[in-house]
């Protein structure tokens, strides 16, 4: 209460720990150093990163522990370092992890982080893993971050192998960028790193889908977007009428390479001047989260993971060697 007055036993232990520092910054000698294990311990989060902001702009050089997703958040002028569960230790590449440490600190607070090359990729794998591990991912310490394109994707799993650490990821073949650079990165993860031989993700499963389904293929789940896809596939083909059978019939043996130009935004020719409304189609199909996930279902619910098993297995099984459980021979569909 305001104006009574309470010996230090009697605070918070968030506020005990506040005026402790308070208290050795004022008797600091010349070559000041401050050691915090826990930081968050006490202490909500606009707190964490306060304090955080502040041993940043400080003199003293600051060693500090956390598991707090906020006081990672916050440190952005701080040496990063990570421990796995196997007790492995690496300081993480600054420039290339800082993005996803501002914006998704949890990737660095899970037994096991998988990097999903975009949105989708990140969506594709939480579904497949799920199902490969049995469960919720949460209770197996299993987060799926979202790398951001294709770039930013390597140079964090980049940081991330250099650092001796392990963590998984799921990307597309991008087809002559940085070939050396994969084939190191490849050679450290194993395994736990899984990237098409070949295309994308969106074209390896629609590739797969037999012609009798390619109409059950493009239906959302939740109905929102059906009419929306069936009229990005209008538009490229300059039908009269989105009706599926028009389309059809209009676009005939090319159908299937429409509806993969249409999932992954691809400008047709001549239609430059159009290019951010034709890349905008992605969106209506699978450039998103729970277009991954969409994705990934299909693959079950539609027969497609048999053509894809020997693909995807060794890569459901390294996340699960990862974090201590046993391979399996199958995902039970």
């Amino acid at each position: 209460m305001t104006g009574v007055d309470l010996p230090l036993s009697n605070w918070g232990a968030g506020t005990r720990r506040l005026a402790a520092l308070a208290i050795a910054e004022q008797n600091q000698g010349t070559t000041p150093l401050t050691l915090i294990d826990e930081i968050e311990r006490g202490l909500e989060p606009y707190r964490q990163r306060s304090l955080v902001e502040k041993l940043q702009s400080g003199k003293a050089q600051a060693f500090v522990t956390t598991h707090s997703a906020a006081a990672i958040s916050a440190a952005s002028n701080s040496a990063l370092w990570y421990i796995d569960h196997f007790g492995n230790i690496g300081l993480l590449d600054g420039a290339k992890v800082d993005l996803q440490r501002a914006r998704d600190p949890e990737a660095f607070l899970s037994r096991l982080t998988v990097v999903g090359e975009g949105a989708t990729e990140a969506g594709f794998a939480s579904a497949l893993l799920k199902k490969a591990l049995g469960g919720p991912l949460e209770q197996f310490g299993v987060h799926v971050a979202d790398g951001g394109g294709h770039e930013t994707t390597l140079g964090l799993l980049e940081a991330l192998a250099d650092g001796g650490l392990s963590f998984g990821g799921l990307v597309d073949d991008e087809s002559g960028k940085h070939p050396a650079r994969w084939k190191k990165l490849a050679e450290k993860l194993d395994k736990l790193l899984f990237r098409w031989s070949t295309g994308c993700l969106d074209e390896n499963i629609i590739r797969l889908v037999p012609e009798d389904k390619l109409e059950t293929f493009m239906e959302d789940p939740a109905g929102a977007k059906t009419g929306a896809r069936l009229r990005t596939l209008q538009e490229r083909i300059d039908a009269d009428d989105k009706a599926f059978a028009v389309l059809k019939q209009k676009a005939g043996e090319n159908l299937r390479t429409v509806i993969i130009e249409a999932a992954t935004g691809a400008v047709p020719d001549g239609k430059e001047a159009e290019k951010r409304h034709f890349q905008s189609h992605g969106q209506t199909w699978f450039k998103s989260f729970n277009g991954g996930q969409e994705l990934a279902n299909k693959m079950f619910t539609m027969g497609l993971w048999p053509p894809l098993r020997s693909q995807l297995l060794p890569f459901c099984n390294a996340v699960r060697e990862a974090i201590g459980l046993p391979k399996i021979t199958d995902i039970v569909q």
